[in-house]
């Protein structure tokens, strides 16, 4: 499938999700195949705009790693930066529903399955811990991570993570 059908095809399965809301009616719902077609587009894009900035996290990661910033501080700016790119993705998702101005090329690019593929579970997993993350840890909760706890997950994700950066 070249670019500009990998484009369209977007472009319809949004439009037809647009179509069901007037109704009253959603994506999910009536429809789940195509939904999931829907969201596997929007998790490329998202994919790849994380790997756009991939740099950024490994940076952050290593900073932390090394004691240059607080657990408080890492979380606090991963969370922001991973939120960012969540949200990039939501407004070109309105963006395109609403046909506002938009750059079919840069789309098309992020619509690309490349070898970015995986490294956004791997930041997921990192928000989740930063999440998790309590600095005040005075119970035994499962839920939670100590300092040390936390920092030993991100050590062993950023190690992860390190494979795709290096290829």
């Amino acid at each position: 499938m070249t670019k500009k059908e990998t484009f369209l095809q977007l472009l319809e399965l949004l439009e037809y999700s647009n179509e069901l809301e007037k109704n009253q009616k959603y994506l999910i719902k009536e429809d789940p195949i195509t939904f999931n077609k829907l969201l596997n587009f929007l998790g490329i894009i998202e994919e790849n705009l994380h790997w756009k900035v991939k740099n950024q996290y490994v940076k952050l990661i290593e900073d932390f790693l090394n004691g240059n910033i607080s657990a408080d501080d890492f979380s606090i700016i991963f969370i922001r930066m991973f939120e960012k790119t969540v949200e990039k993705v939501r407004q070109l998702e309105i963006d395109l529903k609403e046909k506002n101005s938009l750059n079919s090329s840069e789309i098309s690019k992020l619509l690309l399955e490349g070898k970015a593929c995986g490294i956004a579970d791997l930041l997921s997993s990192v928000y989740g811990d930063c999440d998790r993350f309590n600095p005040d840890l005075s119970s035994e909760d499962a839920f939670y991570l100590d300092e040390e706890q936390f920092r030993n997950s991100i050590k062993e994700l950023f190690f992860e993570m390190q494979k795709y950066c290096d290829e």
